[in-house]
Formats: structure tokens, sequence, C-alpha cells
């Protein structure tokens, strides 16, 4: 049996960001595999910048002399410091999937999703489609082997999820 949707979408990172006022009514499915908030909330952006922040505060203690202020940092404890990080970020990932279960007509598959044809998916088993199929479930760059593409003068970009590509100049 073949379960029908309005809207798939492939990744709860910002993919879940998606679904909003003007998808009511509309029947959504979201597939993750992983923690929901993808790369960014759980292991990239946000918990480097709460480390960059930890060292930005040690540092201005260490350069407080020029402005007549004597501290020196005594220690450093790492737990405390990571603790700090995980104990915001975990309870966020885990509240967004509970939020997205109540959300009436959306139904949460947890589980590795792969094309099995036009437009249908298969996740743990279950076959589902949608004449809409986001996929939102992050990459990695990789330059394709491509026979004298090293020999092709190209400027890189990047976006910022990223993903990089190329363009011939």
């Amino acid at each position: 049996m073949v379960q029908q949707f309005d809207l798939m979408i492939v990744g709860a990172g910002s993919g879940n960001t998606i679904p909003g006022p003007d998808h009511a009514g509309w029947t959504i499915a979201i597939i993750e595999k992983d923690t929901f908030g993808g790369t960014c909330l759980n292991r990239g952006c946000i918990p480097s910048k709460m480390l960059i922040h930890a060292a930005d505060v040690a540092e201005t203690i260490h350069t407080a002399a020029p402005f007549g202020i004597t501290a020196r940092v005594e220690r450093l404890d790492w737990d405390r410091i990571t603790g700090r990080v995980w104990q915001r970020i975990d309870p966020l990932a885990a509240a967004g999937e509970q939020w997205r279960h109540t959300q009436p007509n959306t139904t949460v598959f947890k589980g590795e999703a792969r094309f099995i044809g036009e437009k249908t998916l298969e996740v743990n088993g279950q076959r589902l489609t949608a004449p809409r199929v986001i996929l939102a479930a992050g990459s990695r760059p990789a330059i394709p082997d491509v026979p004298g593409l090293d020999q092709v003068e190209c400027s890189r970009y990047y976006l910022t999820d990223g993903v990089s590509f190329l363009r011939t100049i």
C-alpha cells in the first residue's frame, strides 16, 4: 500500500522550516534519519558559536590589563563548557521533533528515504508518494570526475549550507 501526501520533505534541518500557514490542509510527510535540526543546530553553526563565545570570554580576560583590569583565567572546565552547549541544544532538537508530531496533517517518518519510482519514496518498508518532493537532506561538496575538468579555468562559490559549485569563466 502506498500512502499519499500533498508534500514530502526529506530532511528535518532546513526542511523542517518549510511547512507553514500556506500549507494548511495539506498532508505532509517529513522524513528524517537523524536528529531534527540538521547539522547547523546539532553539530555545526550553533555549537561552534557557543564554543567560540566561551573562547572569546577567556580572550577578553586575557587581554584586560590595558584597560586597568587585573584578571586571569585560572582554569578551563571543558566538561562544563561543552555541557552548557549540549544542555541548550539537545532539548531544541527534541522539542522540534515533538512539535512536528503534533501538527495536524503532518506525519513524521524516522528513517532513510530512497526513491523507488517517480515521486515515490520508501522509508522503513513503507511506500510514500506526493506530487511535490523537497530534498533538504544536506550534501557534501564534491568535484565530479570529468576528463579535462581540471583544465577549465573557474571560480569556486560556496553556498551557506557548505555546498560548493563551480562556474566556468
